[in-house]
């Protein structure tokens, strides 16, 4: 693929996490190792300590760290903001980039101050305090992480907002493709000979893990194939939400399906436990974009997503996976049980799913992030 531009498009990204989180901080890893490509250089600024500064410097880009303590402590805010500043002017990018909305906060003003274009990267839905505060600082443009959000943020916001669907790890997801699901199963714990039906996420409410053990209490009730069904969720703790584990293995003993569904917690190899799934359920409410349903497709496997949300940006139901409605146990039930009852059909959607997952690339996600930038500026 050619560069986006002959001269390259110099950014400071300002990186409010310095803790590898969830997407946002996977998205920033690939634009480092993409940004090439798309005629893109950039600096990390991060106002956070962590493990990610080191984790982009691996990539060759430059990750200095500012610890900016509290947003309610204004002398940390002003000596936060002032140290962007210094590095406005020492790179002297074509803009700042706010990577999330708490980081526009700092680096908005920054850059406001510096008399450079300003722009953040809304990764969620925009109904936050943050999210609100933010809208306060002037922005040149806002990137979303899918049209569907982009909707959303177009109502509260004067500025252009452009969509950027983020990327998924499929070199890593597709080093397991070789070994068969059957076998992946006996290397987890499962039996090889019955079917695996599982979801992967954080365990928080949106998520809809509550929703999936509902389902599942129908599908172990429907023969043939469901007394021989096997479930599992792979997620941990989130820090949010620390009662949602309580209160989900509470719901399971009420609908007498604990021990029928495993509960993995938080796991590393989480490519491996999606490889040893027959069929992958996605079931969070309004959902921004949708990783782990790329990262469920580029293995071939057959994909249950919920709608409103982004992944009605990423399958086409009935082509490349299902859609069903969110917080809807009945439909998902009646979802899961189709796809089992119908091999020919998951063999299907899963072989139009991976040739899907290849439109999410690394490559293609630092490009589209290149030509939004461009355009709002």
């Amino acid at each position: 693929m050619p560069p986006l531009l002959e001269a390259p498009l110099r950014l400071l990204v300002v990186m409010p996490s310095g803790q590898w989180r969830g997407g946002a901080e996977a998205a920033l890893v690939h634009l480092a190792q993409a940004r090439k490509v798309a005629g893109i250089e950039f600096t990390a600024a991060f106002i956070e300590g962590g493990d990610l500064p080191a984790r982009i410097e691996e990539e060759g880009v430059a990750a200095p760290v500012f610890d900016a303590g509290r947003l309610r402590d204004p002398l940390q805010f002003a000596r936060t903001t002032a140290w962007l500043r210094r590095l406005i002017a020492e790179y002297r990018p074509d803009a700042v980039l706010g990577w999330m909305t708490k980081a526009h906060l700092y680096g908005g003003l920054a850059a406001r101050l510096a008399g450079v274009p300003a722009l953040f990267f809304q990764m969620g839905m925009p109904d936050s305090g943050i999210d609100r505060l933010s809208r306060w600082i002037p922005a040149r443009g806002v990137l979303t992480c899918s049209e569907f959000t982009a909707k959303l943020q177009r109502r509260v916001v004067r500025s252009p907002v452009v969509p950027v669907h983020l990327a998924c790890e499929q070199d890593r997801f597709a080093s397991v493709l070789s070994v068969p699901t059957g076998e992946m199963k006996r290397r987890l714990g499962f039996d090889p000979a019955r079917p695996l039906v599982g979801i992967v996420g954080r365990l928080q409410h949106w998520k809809g893990m509550h929703v999936f053990a509902e389902a599942m209490a129908s599908v172990f009730r429907h023969e043939p194939f469901g007394p021989r069904c096997q479930a599992v969720i792979v997620g941990g703790l989130h820090e949010l939400e620390p009662d949602y584990p309580a209160f989900l293995e509470r719901r399971m003993r009420e609908l007498g399906v604990e021990g029928r569904i495993q509960m993995a917690g938080a796991q590393q190899n989480t490519h491996e436990w999606m490889q040893a799934m027959d069929l992958c359920v996605h079931a969070s409410r309004k959902e921004p974009f949708g990783i782990v349903v790329i990262e469920a497709m580029s293995l071939g496997k057959a994909v249950i997503a919920t709608k409103p949300g982004g992944p009605e940006e990423i399958i086409t139901d009935g082509i490349d996976g299902l859609l069903i409605p969110h917080e809807d146990p009945a439909a998902l039930a009646a979802a899961i049980g189709r796809l089992l009852g119908d091999a020919a059909l998951r063999e299907k959607l899963g072989a139009a799913a991976r040739e899907r997952a290849g439109c999410f690339s690394r490559e293609q996600f630092a490009l589209r992030l290149g030509e939004a930038v461009k355009s709002v500026l």
